[in-house]
């Protein structure tokens, strides 16, 4: 089931929401159950989520300060 990211145009909460298949659901803010909510642009990951790998096989927690990604700190 996709899960869709909204922001309350009223308060400003950021929350998810998990859509069933094919259904059109009515969208209301969790915190001020304003119907007023954005639908934002999110990314995606894909991966093993059991060890954190992501499609080329190294650890999505790796070092993002160095362009090689090759320093001890990407292990």
């Amino acid at each position: 089931m996709p899960i869709f990211e909204y922001e309350c145009a009223k308060c400003k909460k950021v929350f998810e929401v998990i859509c069933s298949g094919g259904t059109s659901e009515r969208v209301t803010c969790p915190e001020c159950s304003s119907a007023k909510v954005n639908k934002l642009l999110s990314c995606f990951s894909v991966g093993s989520a059991a060890t954190g790998a992501g499609p080329d096989g190294k650890s999505s927690n790796a070092c993002t300060s160095c362009a090689t990604r090759n320093c001890s700190s990407c292990g």
